[in-house]
């Protein structure tokens, strides 16, 4: 059998979080369990970061302007505190060089194919106390189009029922892009959990041509204790 058709029998088609992983260790029951808890890959919020959660990720770097660099995620005490004590760490998913000398939808750090750029915050103790997931404005235009289309993957990881959205007003000079026009805010609580997603699909003020807002922001942090 070709080297190809080998590598695609080991892929297995992964919800949500698991855009461009191979499988090859837990079983498939296992691993679908594995998933549902996560959000993504093995980083769930609420949980220590640690060698467990941070497997298969890559690009350790404190998050904003002029933010030191690390050589990886157990360096992220040397990350800025902000003012509610969290250390705002940027990261990417590795890639498997095999896959993407084959195709470029393999290649960066992609959700269910869109480009997105990661950001956790950690306490001191090492908790992961929030995650950012937002699709990457830098990404070329072919691999970022109909980027609103993530909020539809990250219904189905969650689970479709419990959302609570809201359309959002129109602010002066938006308008519809392709007879469309999303600009919604959903919010969810799952198992410690609340979710806060915003989609964007418009055409806004002073923008034209190819020009448009089209993104998916998720925010996953620890829910309050009730």
């Amino acid at each position: 059998m070709p080297d190809l058709q080998v590598m695609r029998s080991r892929m297995v088609r992964c919800s949500f979080l698991l855009a461009a992983c191979v499988a090859v260790a837990l079983p498939a029951a296992a691993q679908a369990a594995d998933l549902r808890q996560s959000d993504i890959r093995q980083i769930r919020v609420g949980l220590p970061l640690d060698e467990k959660s941070a497997a298969g990720l890559k690009g350790f770097a404190c998050a904003g302007p002029d933010a030191p660099a690390i050589s990886g995620w157990s360096d992220y005490r040397q990350c800025p505190a902000n003012a509610a004590g969290l250390r705002d760490i940027r990261f990417e998913f590795e890639e498997d060089k095999q896959l993407v000398q084959f195709a470029d939808r393999w290649e960066g750090t992609k959700i269910a194919g869109h480009p997105v750029v990661l950001t956790m915050a950690v306490t001191d103790d090492g908790t992961i106390d929030a995650l950012r997931i937002v699709t990457d404005a830098e990404a070329s235009p072919y691999l970022k189009k109909k980027a609103y289309l993530l909020s539809l993957r990250v219904r189905e990881h969650y689970g479709t029922e419990g959302w609570t959205c809201a359309d959002l007003p129109r602010d002066p000079g938006e308008s519809e892009i392709g007879g469309m026009f999303v600009k919604q805010q959903c919010s969810k609580t799952i198992e410690g959990r609340s979710l806060k997603m915003l989609t964007k699909l418009f055409r806004g003020a002073g923008q034209e041509g190819k020009t448009y807002e089209d993104s998916v922001s998720v925010v996953v942090t620890r829910a309050s204790a009730s």
